[in-house]
């Protein structure tokens, strides 16, 4: 595993070099963040709490020709604890787009990416992978269809039990009712498999977990003084490891808003309803969940611009996630002070 994580490091930097080497469009972007969390190890009752150093940067190359547009992004960060060394983690993100059009009115989008978290003083993180391809035609200026397929996988250092793959497809159509007011309507089916789960906690048996769902999303994007964004959607899963079935609805928006010159107020809110099906309950464990994400959840960044290329951050991340065990959830509230410099 870790040739491959090496391969595509040397694959990513030698293009970006390349890029940049002939003078392409160079983003980049950096985060000094001090931070506080009140649930460090994510746990259902009273957790411990910790101050952090977190260090970020992101580097962005864009190429642009007539038909086609190409962006390389390589994104790092480290979080630092002062009292839970244990904590202490890495991350690594790259990532590869490219847009093209076809003909007249048709145009494919594709992009490839890889994650890799690791903790520093613990055998302990995840290696991920991402592949998407979409095909869009344009019915009219109006009217827009999106086909789509997604691969992902999901390699753990500490458990390859929760090892995941998963398909998915979907097919959207976007509608313009405005020039800044667009809705999107989407049907997605995805496959989901975790081939080396055990039939029972601390067994030697093993047997391959597979998941099946369908979802509907409707999502719209407004665009003007204010900058907004919701997403509405409900989605169903069928497994075949007893009482992991489950309906879920969720309902996600984003704002931006200029408050003054130097000020802007930024937001994200997500608010969600799981429901699991009946089971035995004799197998309450869901997994790994790599990332705090799913869930309900607040996230609210207040920025300060300092200069063009300079502006503090005060953010807030306000959790409600579910734990690794099923419908036993936790809180989480996490506070940063930012100075961010472009």
């Amino acid at each position: 595993m870790h040739l491959k994580i090496i391969r595509l490091i040397i694959i990513y930097c030698c293009v970006s070099q390349t890029l940049f080497a002939q003078n392409r469009q160079y983003k980049k972007r950096f985060q000094l963040a001090v931070g506080w969390d009140n649930n460090l190890f994510e746990t259902a009752g009273a957790g411990f709490r910790d101050q952090y150093l977190r260090l970020f940067l992101s580097q962005k190359w864009r190429q642009r020709s007539r038909k086609s547009l190409l962006n390389i992004h390589v994104t790092s960060w480290g979080a630092f604890y002062a009292e839970h060394a244990i904590e202490n983690k890495l991350y690594l993100n790259l990532g590869l787009a490219n847009s093209t059009e076809i003909r007249k009115n048709l145009f494919w989008q594709g992009s490839i990416g890889s994650q890799i978290k690791k903790f520093v003083t613990i055998q302990f993180g995840f290696f991920h992978v991402a592949a998407a391809s979409s095909l869009i035609y344009e019915l009219s200026r109006n009217y827009r269809f999106k086909l789509s397929g997604y691969f992902q996988q999901y390699q753990f250092f500490q458990d390859r039990e929760f090892d995941t793959r998963q398909i998915l497809g979907m097919v959207t159509l976007s509608q313009v009712l405005q020039p800044q007011f667009v809705m999107d309507y989407s049907l997605e089916l995805s496959r989901e498999v975790l081939p080396n789960r055990k039939l029972f906690p601390y067994a030697f048996i093993h047997y391959a977990q597979k998941n099946k769902f369908y979802g509907f999303n409707l999502g719209f994007t407004w665009q003007k003084e204010l900058f907004l964004r919701g997403n509405f959607h409900f989605e169903n899963e069928h497994s075949n490891f007893s009482g992991l079935d489950y309906s879920l609805g969720y309902a996600d928006v984003t704002a931006a808003v200029k408050i003054c010159r130097p000020l802007i107020f930024r937001s994200n809110v997500r608010w969600q309803v799981k429901k699991y099906g009946r089971g035995d309950g004799s197998y309450p464990v869901i997994g790994i969940d790599p990332e705090v994400g799913a869930g309900s959840n607040g996230n609210f960044d207040l920025v300060y611009s300092l200069s063009q290329k300079s502006s503090l951050i005060l953010r807030a991340r306000l959790l409600k996630q579910e734990s690794t065990v099923r419908n036993r959830y936790y809180a989480k509230r996490i506070f940063e002070l930012i100075l961010e410099m472009k």
